[in-house]
């Protein structure tokens, strides 16, 4: 169970800095809460000392809420202090010969192709309508997290019309 008493304007940093002291325990009540929702291989690159250190701390300079996204839109979802959202792609350096596979099998140009295979880009695939006419999908730059080479990350800003179904978002590369 998780108190916090009334604090005032500082209750909200004791909600977080005790959030943050219970993520970062083996519990396994949490841990069944995440391994519900990400693969054995997602886990497994979440764990990793320094990948969860780097995530919580962008994710904390980035959002005020967020929430991690398992499956094959494997990632962070956040809503930024605008009240927009952005979308921080995550993928295994052990997929980028796969995602450049599906890239290329989806039109899209073959220098941003190699970008992909290389680590230099990653596919904002998932969402289905993030297209450059002509040129396939569309990628942005990557960036590793952690610092055993095992996991990329690519930020993109989600945008959206308010009552539009989710196929109408459109991804495009945060500046």
């Amino acid at each position: 169970m998780l108190i916090v008493e009334k604090e005032g304007l500082r209750a909200a940093s004791v909600l977080c800095a005790r959030l943050e002291d219970l993520l970062s325990r083996n519990d396994p009540a949490l841990q069944r809460v995440w391994s519900a929702q990400l693969t054995k291989d997602q886990h497994q690159l979440l764990q990793a000392p320094t990948v969860a250190h780097d995530l919580l701390s962008f994710a904390s300079r980035t959002w005020p809420e967020w929430a991690v996204i398992g499956g094959k839109s494997f990632g962070i979802l956040g809503i930024t202090p605008s009240g927009g959202f952005s979308w921080l792609q995550l993928a295994a350096t052990s997929r980028l010969s796969e995602l450049a596979k599906e890239a290329e099998a989806d039109g899209t140009l073959a220098s941003d192709v190699r970008d992909v295979r290389f680590g230099r880009s990653l596919v904002a695939a998932q969402f289905g309508t993030a297209r450059d006419r002509g040129r396939g999908t569309v990628t942005i730059p990557a960036f590793y997290i952690g610092d055993q080479g095992t996991l990329l990350g690519a930020l993109h800003r989600v945008e959206y019309s308010p009552g539009s179904p989710y196929p109408n978002c459109a991804v495009r590369q945060i500046q």
